[in-house]
């Protein structure tokens, strides 16, 4: 247990640094994120955060509450623009129309440096858009989608970090429900 909670230490103390000479802005972000993966890891040693952040307790809760306001505040702005963009390039249009717009500039995914793409349906217009991001390899075969970046050529939202959670664009399975075997058992041999 003691070498658990040296590298826990060793974590928040690599993380507050991390920040230094930075603009307050980004340490702040970095600290809020640092203090996100702590308090995520606590329950694998059984302990809460109160006894490991001690008297600071109080200082990094409302650290991460402010900057989580703060990311919802952006995000909320972001699909608001997004929604106004929508409206500028439709407004006009007939319903046949719309759709033939909405079809051709959909069509394919912004460019972005994960090469794996994923149809998604956009959070501000509902278009067809994408999420890119990367694939791992999983137990028992499964194949991980971790989104990265969110992209709609409709709308122009795209959307990194953090507020792709906000968005509801979560890590998840490839595997289909036609690829499951229910009859299937791990081999422990």
């Amino acid at each position: 247990m003691p070498a658990l909670l040296a590298a826990l230490r060793d974590a928040r103390n690599g993380i507050t640094h991390m920040g230094w000479g930075r603009p307050s802005d980004e340490c702040r972000g970095l600290l809020a994120a640092g203090v996100a993966y702590i308090d995520s890891l606590l329950p694998e040693l059984a302990k809460e955060p109160e006894w490991f952040w001690e008297n600071h307790y109080d200082v990094c809760k409302g650290l991460v509450e402010k900057t989580t306001d703060e990311l919802k505040l952006r995000y909320a702005a972001k699909i608001r623009r997004a929604q106004a963009t929508f409206a500028k390039k439709t407004g006009s249009l007939s319903a046949s129309e719309k759709t033939a717009v909405v079809a051709s500039l959909s069509a394919a995914p912004l460019p972005s440096r994960w090469l794996l793409h994923i149809p998604a349906q956009c959070p501000a217009c509902e278009s067809p858009a994408f999420i890119s991001g990367r694939d791992k390899s999983g137990d028992y075969g499964d194949i991980w989608f971790f989104p990265r970046y969110f992209g709609c050529r409709v709308c122009e939202l795209a959307l990194t970090g953090p507020e792709l959670d906000l968005a509801e664009m979560k890590a998840h399975s490839l595997r289909t429900e036609e690829e499951v075997d229910d009859d299937w058992e791990p081999d422990f041999d």
